[in-house]
């Protein structure tokens, strides 16, 4: 999961991390606010990135291990 606060963490949720699930605070932003927050980040593509890749494959591997 990855906060969302703007239109641009939004976009690098999925871009860079490749979440499948966004926060947004309730309290914090308007419908309009959350849900274009929610369009940007479906329509971002992860990026492939070597080490964005790195990254998710450490945590992917904690995650494999923590038993």
């Amino acid at each position: 999961a990855a906060l969302a606060w703007n239109l641009d963490t939004a976009k690098l949720a999925r871009q860079h991390n490749d979440a499948n699930v966004l926060a947004i605070g309730g309290r914090q932003h308007t419908v309009e606010e959350a849900a274009s927050f929610v369009d940007a980040y479906l329509a971002e593509p992860f990026s492939g990135d070597e080490r964005h890749q790195r990254r998710i494959d450490q945590l992917a591997a904690y995650e494999a291990n923590r038993s």
